[in-house]
């Protein structure tokens, strides 16, 4: 593109972090929101989601902690699908029996976030959140 002079935009650039992030570079998927800063563009809220969904996806729990912090501290708002993977992630984690305690009610915790800033769970969300519960034995919340 650059050798073509064809501008690039952020949707561009967001493409092509969805495809480190499946590689499984997610190191290299965060360096690249500085890259597009060091050419003028400004990550959205579908960059963050796009690496935070990477990590999920490979069950990493810190990585899409802080990314969600450093979004909300740059002006990012979250939205539905940025809390539903977190949401999804923490029951993942506790249906394979790698959780600790608590982590159930640390997803719903973040269900009480998304409902304060307005967002509307979607069912994919409710899903993980009820799965969570049943598989801690908790079927009277899953319910």
């Amino acid at each position: 593109m650059f050798r073509l002079k064809i501008n690039p935009i952020v949707y561009t650039f967001n493409i092509m972090i969805n495809v480190l992030c499946k590689e499984g570079k997610l190191k290299k998927a965060k360096e690249f929101i500085g890259y597009m800063a060091g050419l003028g563009f400004k990550a959205n809220v579908v960059t963050y989601n796009t690496i935070i969904h990477g990590y999920c996806w490979r069950g990493n729990l810190e990585g899409p902690r802080w990314l969600f912090e450093v979004m909300k501290a740059k002006g990012i708002m979250p939205d539905s699908y940025t809390f539903g993977s977190l949401i999804s992630l923490l029951s993942w984690i506790l249906d394979c029996g790698m959780c600790k305690e608590g982590r159930v009610e640390e997803a719903s915790v973040f269900l009480e976030k998304m409902e304060e800033n307005g967002l509307f769970p979607t069912v994919v969300t409710y899903n993980a959140l009820i799965d969570g519960y049943c598989n801690k034995g908790n079927l009277e919340k899953g319910f």
